[in-house]
């Protein structure tokens, strides 16, 4: 009997360590762990010259928080910054941390105007890093889900994306679907490729055009053209899916430089990898027409 209990005990041991040493696998297969939450802030914009940039961003903060108290991340698409100034950095980073707990729940990329300091281009970057605790590019599981970021390289305002940048882009990618091809692949860029959504025609960027084609189970969020999202033309399908962000410091009309307003998005997906996007309309803390829904890699309700 007492070999017994020895052997039980043993072994309820062993399995003991052995889900203590693969926790973060298990979270990941739990149906509880596979439901995601993310918002999109996309052009921000901040600056010390201006103060209703930075009452925008603590708004949309508020309003996410309390719409979505457990949301997984908050992922800002690009010109967080006017200028890409330390003392523009050092503001943001007061805002978030008052409304936010936590600064793992922040992803960050580079967009062009994040370069307008006056200083060289791989300076720029290193102030990127520096205040922000960011790489330029990056891939990472959320939830058991690939995210894949993708800063623009420089100052231009149609974006450079670099080759190098594509490549890693593509193997990430082709690396989750080798793991499961029936998950999507959440990517974000600050330009959009071009003649893709509204506004892209004129804002888009050459060099992310084709890159996607063969991946189905891409969705791309990209920011930068601040066009409004009530329009249906914010959402782009044919091999992949293309999604504008909006503005956070302001939406603009077309080719007019309007910046009024402030919208976004929040994103959910289901543990059957429906995703919801909500359409927000900050200044008014109210959804903007109905969600877009993808299943199965499809729009079914537009």
């Amino acid at each position: 009997m007492k070999k017994i209990l020895v052997k039980i005990l043993f072994f309820s041991s062993c399995f003991v360590l052995f889900v203590s040493f693969f926790n973060i696998h298990a979270e990941n297969l739990s149906e509880e762990k596979e439901n995601l939450a993310f918002a999109i802030l996309s052009d921000v914009h901040i600056n010390e010259k201006d103060k209703t940039k930075s009452e925008k961003l603590e708004n949309a903060l508020s309003i996410i928080n309390k719409k979505v108290p457990n949301i997984d991340k908050y992922i800002f698409t690009g010109d967080y910054t006017n200028s890409g100034y330390i003392e523009e950095y050092k503001l943001l980073n007061e805002i978030y941390s008052r409304n936010v707990s936590s600064n793992e729940k922040r992803i960050t990329i580079m967009g062009n105007h994040d370069y307008w300091n006056g200083l060289n281009i791989e300076d720029s970057k290193n102030r990127f890093r520096n205040e922000l605790k960011e790489e330029l590019n990056s891939s990472r599981k959320i939830k058991g889900y690939t995210f894949i970021l993708l800063s623009t390289e420089n100052d231009e305002v149609h974006g450079y994306y670099s080759e190098k940048s594509l490549d890693f882009a593509k193997k990430e990618i082709e690396k989750s679907i080798n793991y499961n091809p029936s998950k999507p692949i959440f990517i974000f860029t600050h330009q959009p490729p071009k003649d893709t959504i509204y506004g892209s025609d004129i804002w888009g960027n050459n060099h992310l055009k084709e890159v996607f084609n063969e991946y189905k189970q891409v969705i791309l969020f990209a920011g930068h053209s601040h066009f409004p999202l009530n329009d249906e033309r914010g959402i782009y399908q044919n091999n992949y899916t293309v999604i504008t962000a909006g503005g956070i410091g302001g939406v603009d009309i077309e080719e007019n430089n309007i910046d009024e307003g402030s919208q976004g998005l929040i994103v959910k997906v289901d543990k059957n990898n429906k995703i919801t996007i909500i359409r927000m309309d900050f200044s008014n803390n109210e959804e903007i027409k109905k969600p877009w829904i993808i299943d199965n890699f499809k729009k079914s309700n537009l």
